[in-house]
């Protein structure tokens, strides 16, 4: 299991989730290559992407680049749900 972080700062946060989407990416990677069945081949490849994507986003949150990505207070968040 990984390492919890004990911080406020959401960016820290973000990296660790960017990291570990990283990991599991590179292990569909390495599924795809052992494995010989081609439906099976294509659904790890196209989770491989959308974990790409989704890690694309939290790059987007910490650098700011994504307008949704708008500060949020924790007041606002809370009445959001």
């Amino acid at each position: 299991m990984s390492k919890l972080i004990n911080s406020t700062d959401p960016r820290l946060h973000s990296q660790h989730v960017q990291r570990l989407l990283a990991e599991l990416g590179d292990h569909l990677q390495y599924d795809v290559m052992l494995v010989s069945a081609p439906r099976f081949e294509a659904l790890l490849e196209t989770s491989r992407e959308v974990l790409k994507g989704l890690s694309r986003a939290f790059e987007h949150f910490d650098q700011g680049t994504e307008k949704a990505w708008g500060a949020v207070t924790r007041k606002s968040r809370k009445t959001a749900r």
